[in-house]
């Protein structure tokens, strides 16, 4: 101890005693009876409130008891005396020990036996080494639990000396007792599917050839163990410290995700199927039931105007010997045949939209609007009828001409009782989409949705006469052209039909 004692220590002289000062480390000289000769500065700071105990000629188990009975080494507490009859035993000898001083330092301590027996022991602050370790084994730990979860192990190859490693989710992935350590490539390919093992080993001698990166996939032969898929990556660009190559890389169960791919592809199957299934039925369905439609309404023309000529018939031929009520009655008969049959024409027009087969061609729809427009100026001869240029367009002319009726017919219609009647055929560059625009009667928006469907109307028969079909047939012929319809409107505002015809406009 620096400036401790009146005679020299024995065994040492005074340029050990220097050197002993001036080392930055815990140090402390003891005789071949283990009596304390020298300890430096480090030393009683290491050991505070214990100068006393390591004063020269003291002995040094003094020392180790005090500092264990004060709790220096907390983790030796469960068996103190078991500790202190180690320590010493290890002293004598000479040797390593690691000790914890308080919660967060640990020490290694070095006793070195000198030529004459004295004692050198030495302590080195190893904490840092310590944390770095407990934080190298918590990585690992949560590394390999990371890989137990995703069921992925890691390897390693080092070909020049025929040696490798796995990780530990490599053994299990394979069933491999980890003592044993990797099997030889020869073994491992055994374990593969016999359909996957020439192109798992061509793939790995490739990349190990051409020093490049793979991947390949790869299955367990189920006759070793159940059946299970797997993903592999091989990497063999890198070289170790010595610049020979290694070859690392990965393998992932994904067995779970294979069986759900091929469940998922089972079930498009299924699904598809049963479109094609539901599909084959709803077309038989539809087409029966638009024959049906046609037939009926067929033959329901001729009765129907039957029935109205003759109540004709009887009112011209007969209407001097009827009463006014039964005149009026047969008025009533041949009205309804007559919207009975207007109804009937509709139907089968429907029909027909519906059915028949789709010629395309270039169409002049503002001749076409035109002509329309010449058939119904007549019948309306108060309006004004507008028809701007329009782009050209592409369908079929019989069914495109049918929408334009359909929609002239109405917006005339709901406009005939405006004051000055206007009726306007445009294109709207903005929308893509060409229009019919009345000034008339105009409809609450909260019922657009049942515009088009057969049989729907907004006013009653008795205000505005027609079937309820003629905007049907607009959707129809639209929708078949791969376009679509729909309408904008307000209340004593009038309407605006916008119609699409697919990719030719």
């Amino acid at each position: 101890m620096s400036g401790r004692g009146a005679r020299r220590p024995r065994g040492t002289d005074a340029l050990l005693r220097a050197a002993l000062e001036a080392y930055p480390d815990p140090a402390c000289l003891c005789d071949a009876e283990d009596r304390i000769l020298f300890v430096n500065r480090a030393f009683l700071a290491l050991n505070p409130g214990l100068e006393p105990l390591l004063a020269p000629g003291r002995r040094y188990a003094e020392h180790l008891a005090a500092a264990l009975e004060a709790g220096e080494f907390p983790d030796k507490a469960a068996d103190p005396r078991g500790w202190l009859a180690e320590r010493l035993a290890l002293r004598a000898r000479g040797g390593e020990f690691e000790v914890r001083r308080g919660a967060e330092r640990w020490l290694l301590v070095r006793d070195i036996r000198l030529p004459g027996g004295e004692i050198f022991t030495i302590c080195l602050d190893i904490s840092a080494r310590r944390r770095a370790e407990q934080a190298l084994r918590e990585a690992v730990a949560e590394l390999e639990d990371a890989q137990a979860r995703m069921r992925l192990g890691t390897w390693k190859l080092y070909p020049a000396r025929r040696s490798g490693h796995w990780s530990a989710q490599m053994y299990r992935l394979f069933g491999r007792d980890p003592a044993l350590g990797p099997p030889p490539w020869s073994e491992f390919l055994r374990l593969l599917h016999p359909e996957d093992r020439q192109a798992v080993d061509e793939g790995l001698r490739a990349a190990i050839r051409e020093r490049a990166s793979a991947s390949f996939d790869f299955r367990i032969d189920p006759a070793l163990m159940p059946l299970r898929y797997f993903t592999a990556t091989v990497d063999a660009t890198a070289y170790d410290g010595a610049g020979e190559p290694v070859v690392s890389g990965t393998v992932q169960d994904i067995t779970e995700r294979k069986l759900a791919e091929q469940a998922i592809r089972e079930l498009n199957q299924t699904l598809e199927r049963r479109v094609r299934e539901r599909t084959a039925q709803l077309e038989a369905a539809i087409a029966e039931l638009e024959s049906f439609s046609y037939s009926v309404s067929h033959d329901l023309r001729a009765p129907i105007r039957a029935m109205g000529a003759f109540a004709r018939m009887v009112i011209e031929d007969e209407g001097e010997r009827l009463s006014s009520e039964g005149r009026r009655m047969l008025g009533v008969v041949e009205d309804s045949a007559r919207r009975l049959g207007a109804l009937v024409d509709d139907l089968l027009t429907l029909a027909r939209v519906s059915r028949a087969g789709l010629a395309r061609a270039p169409l002049d729809l503002a001749a076409l609007a035109r002509a329309v427009a010449a058939e119904l100026e007549p019948r309306y001869p108060g309006a004004e009828l507008a028809i701007a240029s329009l782009p050209p367009a592409e369908g079929d002319a019989t069914l495109v001409r049918q929408a334009l009726v359909n929609l002239l017919d109405n917006a005339l219609k709901y406009s005939a009782r405006a004051e000055r009647p206007r009726v306007e055929v445009g294109w709207d560059a903005a929308a893509q989409a060409y229009f019919v625009r009345d000034n008339g009667v105009g409809f609450d928006m909260a019922y657009a949705a049942k515009l088009f469907r057969p049989f729907e109307r907004l006013h009653p028969p008795s205000e505005y006469a027609g079937t309820g079909i003629g905007l049907a047939i607009v959707k129809r012929v639209v929708e078949r052209h791969g376009g679509r319809v729909w309408a904008e409107a307000a209340p004593g505002a009038g309407a605006t039909f916008w119609f699409t015809l697919g990719p030719g406009r």
